[in-house]
């Protein structure tokens, strides 16, 4: 027979838990097996201090759940806790107001967390990265085989040719008229030295997207777009709108030896190029032509040194001082150096100094203005001028080697 166990006076036991209660309204409804008073919060007070991110119920903290910018993912996202108020100001918040409890205790009962801005941080470079790539991969097929797709006819389609393999095949095919032959850097090189032999003049101006998007802007396309395409405007010397600016340049490329132009067929490359050419009345199979990165070539070919030694140098630009150095360090006869360009508005400025110095060829680096510059001078003084651009900041920094 089962040994009924001995209860101490003035005591009951829980059924369930046979544990001693006090004879009292809470251990009556204890002993009956009924959930005590208080039960609840007792419970969630138990379960959400393991549980990362949650505080008690009445700890006195606000649970805040922090969101990522407006077009990021929710990776990285999670509760944040405010900082603990009182009691009064819990209960002035309305609904869901929590009862005081020591900050410390329920922070010490959570797990480490990573720093979320870290994490929101990481989220939003994998959302833009995801983006780029989801952008790119629609825009090479919308522009490549997509639109091969729409010109094909109906009920056919191509066994296994690609939009290369098609392009390819049509250029092989294009009429001897369509292509525009550049001048290497080579030939420019034997040009710049037979003009400084026999005392010609001989402009060489290049054309990037700053002067492209000068010439086509309120002409090509609006000034409102020039100016997003071309945050860096103001820096390469022009502040659109500038309508005298562009004319003059306009004016200035009819005037030029050789043209720079560019190889890329980016938007603001020959994206413009071409519909500038045409609206200024230039063909552009009547021009001389050569690759707008000529300046870097000169050097990189080892062309540049051959070409300035034993000649009067002038420097124009706002690097003109730190790449006399170099020159003059490389044996380079630096005959004047004119500095600041204030912008393109500064070119007659800058030409106008120039005529107080005697030189065979001027290197020019003066953003936008460069244009202006070296036409001026070989028009006015007869002389040897090249659009030198960058490849100053290259050869002072000692990013490039002057060879």
């Amino acid at each position: 027979m089962a040994r009924t166990p001995k209860r101490r006076a003035g005591r009951l036991r829980n059924p369930r838990t046979r544990h001693a209660v006090k004879r009292t309204k809470l251990g009556r409804r204890a002993a009956s097996g009924r959930r005590p008073y208080g039960w609840r919060g007792t419970r969630r007070r138990r379960r959400v201090r393991g549980r990362p991110g949650a505080a008690a119920k009445g700890s006195g903290m606000r649970l805040t759940m922090t969101l990522p910018p407006a077009g990021q993912t929710a990776g990285g996202a999670g509760f944040q806790e405010a900082e603990a108020s009182r009691p009064a100001q819990a209960a002035a918040a309305g609904a869901g107001a929590l009862e005081a409890q020591p900050a410390e205790s329920v922070q010490a009962a959570q797990p480490a967390q990573p720093a979320l801005p870290e994490a929101e941080e990481e989220a939003r470079r994998q959302a833009v990265r995801a983006g780029y790539q989801l952008g790119y991969q629609d825009g090479w097929y919308e522009g490549g085989e997509a639109l091969v797709a729409r010109l094909l006819p109906p009920n056919r389609i191509l066994a296994g040719i690609t939009a290369g393999d098609l392009i390819a095949l049509g250029l092989r095919h294009l009429p001897q008229e369509a292509w525009l032959p550049l001048l290497t850097a080579a030939e420019v090189a034997a040009l710049i030295r037979q003009a400084m032999d026999e005392g010609r003049p001989l402009s060489i101006v290049r054309l990037g997207d700053g002067e492209l998007l000068t010439l086509a802007h309120d002409t090509v396309i609006p000034a409102e777009e020039a100016q997003l395409r071309g945050p860096f405007l103001p820096y390469a010397g022009v502040e659109l709108p500038a309508p005298d600016v562009r004319e003059a340049l306009a004016a200035a490329l009819g005037r030029a030896d050789i043209i720079g132009v560019p190889e890329s067929r980016h938007p603001s490359f020959q994206g413009l190029l071409f519909p500038v050419l045409s609206r200024y009345g230039y063909q552009p199979a009547a021009l001389r032509l050569t690759s707008s990165t000529v300046n870097y070539s000169l050097a990189e070919k080892g062309l540049l040194l051959p070409l300035l030694q034993s000649r009067r140098v002038l420097l124009i630009g706002n690097k003109a001082e730190e790449l006399g150095r170099v020159l003059e360090a490389a044996g380079i006869a630096v005959s004047g150096i004119v500095s600041p360009v204030l912008g393109a508005r500064g070119a007659e400025q800058a030409v106008n100094a120039a005529a107080g110095f005697d030189f065979d060829i001027a290197l020019v680096s003066a953003g936008i203005a460069a244009v202006l510059i070296c036409e001026a001078i070989a028009g006015r003084y007869g002389k040897v001028a090249l659009d030198f651009g960058h490849m100053a900041n290259k050869l002072e920094s000692g990013e490039a080697l002057l060879r």
